[in-house]
C-alpha cells in the first residue's frame, strides 16, 4: 500500500466522484473508488476536498438538522478532527490541511471513513439536497470578537431558532440570497450589501436590517450588529432581547428602538415607543419614547446631543411584489419550470396581500415599436405552423389576453431620456408620423392609485442578461401638470431572488426586418419560431402610480413603457396588469 506517492488518474477520480455525488454510481464505479482511495493519500484528500467542496454548496441556511438523518452522520464524519484513529495519526499530521481563517476543519482521516462516507452518500442520494451556493450552518461558528459584547447562553452551536421572516432586493457579500423562512446560523457574521431583510425571533421580536449592514446572530435573543441600521420591535413577551455593536448593548424593556452603527464603531440608539436600558464601558442609561443617544467608539462615552428622527425607524420592509405563484409545466430536462401566473403576492401600506389572476384588471396592447427582428415568444409547445400565416387572432392572445409568464412582444423600443411629453402613437390615418419607441397599453377599467403597487410587470430575463432586470421608463398616456415619468432600475423579484422562477421553454420569433408596428407584430412573415436554447427567469416589479405624480386615489387608464437604453440589452415585458383597490 502506498500512501505517498500519486499513483491514479485524476481524471478517473472525477468522474467517479461525480457519478457518486450524482448518485448514478454502481457497483463496479463503487469499488474503483475504494481501490483509489485506498491506493494514494493525493486521491484521498482529493475525495475529501470535493466532498468538503459539495457540503458547502448545500443548502444556505440550513442547520444540519433539516439534512437527511444519515447526511448529519456523513457531514460529521467528514469534518471531525477527532476521528482520526491513532493508527493514521502520523499520516494525518503530515497530510491534512490546518484550520484556516473561514473556520475550514482539518481532513485527517482514515481511509475506512471515506470508504463509508461514499457508502453513506450513495445511501442517501444527493440529488435531494439543494445546492446554493455556501452552507454557512456547517461551519466553525466564529467567536465574536467583542468578548464582552456576547452572551453566555449557546454561542458554540451553529443551530438557530431565529428564522428570515422578510426580504426586499437583499443581496448579500459571498452568500445566494437565502429563502424565506430559513434558519439564520448562530454566530456567523453575513454581509449585507443591497436591500433589506427582517429577522424573527423566537420570542417575538423582529429586526429589520437595511444594507449596507454587517450582523451575526449571537443567541435567540441577541443580535450584533457590527454597521447598518436595524429598526427592533419587541412586543410583550420578548422583553430583554438585545442589540450589541462595537461601542454599546442596547437592552429591550418592551419596545421600538432603531440602532445605527456607523463604520467606525459609534452607535446611536432613538427609542421609538416603550423604553431601553443602553449599556457602553462607561455607564448605563435608561431611554423613554422619543429620547436618543450617541455612543462614541473611542471612549464609549453615552451623549445625548443627537437629534430624534422617528423617520430612522422603519416600521415595515418596503411596499413591493413579494411572490407570485404559477403553474409548473412538464419540462423533462428541467424541473420546477412555471408557465401561466396564478397569483401575485404585493406589500401595500405595510400589509401583506395576494391577488388572484382573476383579479387583476388586464391590459390591451395600443402600441408597438420595436428595434429588432426578435419580435414575440410564446410557449414552445405551440406549434410554429399556425404563425407562418398572417393569423392576427391567433398571435394576439399570445400578447395580452393570456396568463402565460413565458409569451408576449419582446424588444420594445425605447430612449435614454424618459418621455416629458405624450408618446405619439402610431395611427393608420397618418402612417407617415414617426411614432415613439417603446409599448403602449390601456387598462381594461382604470386602475386607482393606492398606497404601494399599483400595477405588477412581468419580464423574461435569460440567465446571461443582467440579474437586476433590464431597466425601462414609464410614463403616462397623456402628460398633465404634475406628472412625469418614472425609471425602473431594479425590480422587487430579480434573478437572484428566491422567489424567481425559470419559466419552460419558449419559442424566439424573428422577422426578416425589424418589427416597428403593433400591425407588422400581428402580421409579418417571420423565419420560424425556434425554441430558445438559453434559459430564463420572470422577474416582477410593483409600479406605484404615485411615482408618475399621480395623486392619492386618481385613476389611470393606461400607461407607456420604453426601455432605458442604458446598455444593448432590451427589456422583454410577458405580462401587465393593474391591481384592484382589494382581494
Amino acid at each position: 500500500m502506498n500512501l505517498s506517492n500519486e499513483n491514479f488518474d485524476r481524471q478517473e477520480l472525477s468522474a467517479l466522484i461525480s457519478a457518486l455525488l450524482h448518485g448514478n454510481l454502481d457497483t463496479t464505479g463503487h469499488a474503483q473508488l475504494q481501490s483509489l482511495l485506498t491506493s494514494d493519500s493525493a486521491a484521498l484528500d482529493e475525495y475529501l476536498a470535493q466532498i468538503d467542496l459539495h457540503c458547502d454548496l448545500t443548502r444556505i441556511f440550513a442547520p444540519t438538522d433539516d439534512l437527511p438523518a444519515h447526511s448529519t452522520q456523513l457531514l460529521n464524519l467528514v469534518t471531525s478532527r477527532s476521528a482520526v484513529p491513532s493508527q493514521f495519526s502520523s499520516q494525518a499530521s503530515s497530510n491534512s490541511k490546518s484550520i484556516n481563517s473561514s473556520g475550514r476543519r482539518d481532513w485527517g482521516i482514515s481511509i475506512s471513513m471515506a470508504a463509508l462516507a461514499a457508502g453513506i452518500l450513495i445511501g442517501v442520494g444527493i440529488a435531494g439536497w439543494r445546492t446554493p451556493p455556501k452552507l454557512s450552518a456547517l461551519e466553525e461558528p466564529r467567536r465574536d470578537p467583542l468578548e464582552k459584547n456576547v452572551a453566555s447562553s449557546d454561542t458554540t452551536s451553529s443551530r438557530s431558532n431565529v428564522r428570515l421572516k422578510q426580504i426586499a432586493a437583499a443581496k448579500f457579500f459571498d452568500y445566494a440570497t437565502p429563502q424565506l423562512q430559513s434558519k439564520v446560523p448562530i454566530g456567523h457574521e453575513f454581509a449585507l450589501t443591497e436591500g433589506t431583510v427582517e429577522l424573527q425571533f423566537p420570542a417575538g421580536a423582529t429586526a429589520i436590517i437595511e444594507a449596507p449592514a454587517v450582523f451575526q446572530v449571537v443567541n435567540d435573543a441577541n443580535l450584533l450588529l457590527k454597521t447598518g441600521d436595524c429598526s427592533v420591535h419587541a412586543p410583550d413577551g420578548a422583553q430583554g432581547f438585545r442589540v450589541d455593536t462595537p461601542s454599546a448593548k442596547v437592552v429591550d424593556l418592551g419596545t421600538r428602538f432603531v440602532v445605527q452603527v456607523a463604520q467606525s464603531g459609534g452607535t446611536k440608539v432613538q427609542v421609538v415607543e416603550g423604553e431601553a436600558d443602553v449599556y457602553s464601558s462607561t455607564g448605563k442609561e435608561n431611554l423613554r419614547e422619543r429620547q436618543s443617544r450617541w455612543i462614541d467608539a473611542d471612549n464609549q462615552k453615552i451623549t445625548a446631543d443627537v437629534p430624534f428622527a422617528e423617520s430612522d425607524y422603519k416600521r415595515s420592509l418596503p411596499d413591493r411584489i413579494t411572490d407570485f405563484a404559477a403553474t409548473k409545466t412538464a419540462d423533462t430536462e428541467h424541473e420546477d419550470t412555471v408557465d401561466e401566473l396564478v397569483s401575485v403576492s404585493v406589500q401595500r401600506d405595510g400589509e401583506q396581500l395576494k391577488f388572484s389572476v382573476d383579479q387583476l384588471i388586464g391590459i390591451d396592447l395600443i402600441h408597438f415599436c420595436g428595434i429588432s427582428n426578435a419580435f414575440m415568444v410564446t410557449p414552445a409547445v405551440v406549434e410554429d405552423n399556425p404563425f407562418s400565416t398572417e393569423q392576427s387572432g391567433l398571435r394576439s392572445r399570445f400578447i395580452d389576453r393570456d396568463r402565460s409568464l413565458c409569451s408576449g412582444l419582446i424588444n420594445p423600443g425605447g430612449e435614454s431620456t424618459p418621455l416629458t411629453s405624450d408618446p405619439i402613437l402610431q395611427n393608420s390615418d397618418s402612417p407617415a408620423i414617426i411614432a415613439s419607441p417603446g409599448l403602449g397599453i390601456r387598462f381594461q377599467k382604470p386602475v386607482a392609485n393606492l398606497p404601494g403597487p399599483d400595477v405588477v410587470f412581468f419580464e423574461l430575463q435569460t440567465i446571461v442578461n443582467s440579474e437586476k432586470g433590464d431597466a425601462f421608463h414609464v410614463s403616462p398616456l397623456h402628460f398633465t401638470e404634475g406628472l412625469h415619468s418614472h425609471t425602473i432600475h431594479s425590480y422587487d423579484i430579480d434573478l437572484t431572488s428566491p422567489q424567481s422562477r425559470f419559466v419552460s421553454p419558449y419559442r424566439l420569433y424573428r422577422a426578416e426586418t425589424f418589427v416597428d408596428s403593433l400591425g407588422e407584430a400581428l402580421h409579418t412573415v417571420h423565419r420560424g419560431g425556434t425554441v430558445h436554447g438559453i434559459r430564463a427567469k420572470v422577474t416582477a416589479v410593483g409600479i406605484d402610480l404615485s411615482d408618475l405624480g399621480y395623486p392619492e386615489n386618481a385613476t389611470v387608464e393606461g400607461l407607456f413603457f420604453q426601455d432605458a437604453a442604458d446598455d444593448g440589452d432590451y427589456f422583454d415585458p410577458v405580462f401587465i396588469a393593474g391591481l384592484p383597490s382589494s382581494p
